[in-house]
């Protein structure tokens, strides 16, 4: 049996199901461009329990073409890239460089890609020079040889995206580039349509949150975290990514049932608890044998769903009484500057002085601290938010 050509170029397409229509709109019309061509086409697609990295990774482990090249199925190869592309896979250079053609939110730019060349920031109307992107065509060998790690949000609030922490190792191992003088690729993003592969916004979209809690849970070998108020789950994906055990419940029957379903669909690995965290923050602690190395997320305020409900103090009870000294963050939370929004329960405000009795029980008088967001260092919503933790760490007995 006669054996198929090894194809000189892989397309590597990572996609989620909400982009299925796009996704194969793209794929067809690649399939119609490469007949009798030597390039494979793949494409993964997954309901976004994966992070885009891995998905990557999946990719490149999949691939067999001597080059490879990731495509976002919402980005197009221009007229004539298969065929000079694969033209400039004759000369064996690390990376085959070529620009594109970037339009953002309707500006328009172009890309000017080759080793050596500065990141620079997007110029509307005009050129920017930037290294060898991911969409360039890489030596496959060479690529596979770095795994493309998460995205990840440091303590400062800088996102880190996965393929710049890639290409990162790629531009150093890179000596030999074929540089194609041409617009191939064109890149498309619009803010208000653009559906992102990673993890739907967390912590009501506020970064800087979630790179203090990686920051805690680096600091304290925090493994387990505990989040009380559901709503629909986006800060329970974003905590199950990052934390080894995950429980949460959510007091509202829809949201309830509407987590229930995404946490099955995306085979989410969560302790989903139905009813109000007060009553089952004990139940919780008890099930899922926590200790010291809890972060607990208290964000199941006021709530609109049950006029007048507030678990707050009932929360810190629970903790108390569970005899744990974990790191707490409490939402919603008055800072200094009363810039960030906070809430308020019967007249009262959600104050450091309302609760501090309760911590003094929690980690003993004294020993403990605390700090607030900052409006500086805070996104999306712009809610106020206290993070706890005890100023040692021995516990009490």
């Amino acid at each position: 049996m006669k054996r198929a050509p090894v194809p000189r170029l892989s397309v590597l397409i990572p996609t989620i199901t909400r982009r299925e229509p796009q996704a194969n709109a793209l794929f067809r019309s690649l399939e119609e461009r490469a007949v009798g061509l030597p390039v494979e086409l793949l494409m993964l697609r997954d309901n976004c329990f994966q992070n885009l990295g891995e998905k990557r990774n999946q990719l490149l482990r999949a691939a067999t073409g001597q080059y490879i090249t990731f495509l976002d199925d919402d980005d197009e190869l221009l007229d004539g890239y298969f065929e000079q592309v694969l033209t400039a896979t004759e000369s064996g250079a690390d990376v085959i460089c070529y620009d594109q053609e970037a339009v953002i939110n309707g500006a328009v730019g172009r890309i000017e890609c080759a080793l050596g060349n500065p990141i620079g920031p997007f110029v509307p109307g005009g050129t920017t020079r930037r290294p060898p992107w991911f969409w360039c065509a890489w030596r496959r060998d060479l690529a596979a040889a770095y795994r493309v790690p998460e995205s990840f949000v440091d303590a400062d609030g800088v996102t880190h995206h996965e393929d710049v922490l890639w290409l990162r190792h790629l531009w150093v191992e890179a000596t030999t580039q074929t540089k194609i003088h041409a617009v191939l690729h064109r890149y498309n993003f619009d803010s208000t349509k653009t559906t992102l592969q990673n993890t739907p916004p967390a912590f009501n979209g506020d970064h800087f949150i979630a790179g203090e809690f990686l920051r805690l849970r680096d600091k304290y070998k925090l493994t387990a975290a505990v989040e009380t108020g559901s709503y629909e789950g986006d800060t329970t994906l974003w905590l199950a990514r990052h934390f080894a055990k995950v429980a949460t419940c959510e007091l509202a029957p829809d949201k309830f049932s509407f987590c229930q379903d995404r946490f099955a669909r995306e085979k989410l690995s969560v302790s989903l608890y139905p009813g109000s965290s007060d009553k089952l923050l004990p139940a919780i602690i008890a099930d899922l044998a926590l200790g010291h190395d809890t972060m607990f997320f208290l964000d199941a305020h006021t709530s609109g769903f049950v006029e007048g409900y507030c678990p707050l103090i009932q929360e810190l009870r629970a903790i108390a009484t569970a005899k744990l000294r974990p790191v707490i963050a409490i939402h919603d939370f008055q800072e200094p500057t009363r810039t960030l929004g906070w809430d308020t329960y019967n007249g009262q405000d959600y104050t450091l002085e309302w609760i501090a009795p309760h911590l003094d029980v929690i980690y003993g008088a004294g020993r403990w601290s605390h700090y607030h967001n900052t409006p500086d260092r805070a996104a999306g919503a712009r809610r106020g938010i206290v993070y706890i933790e005890p100023a040692d760490t021995t516990p009490t007995a």
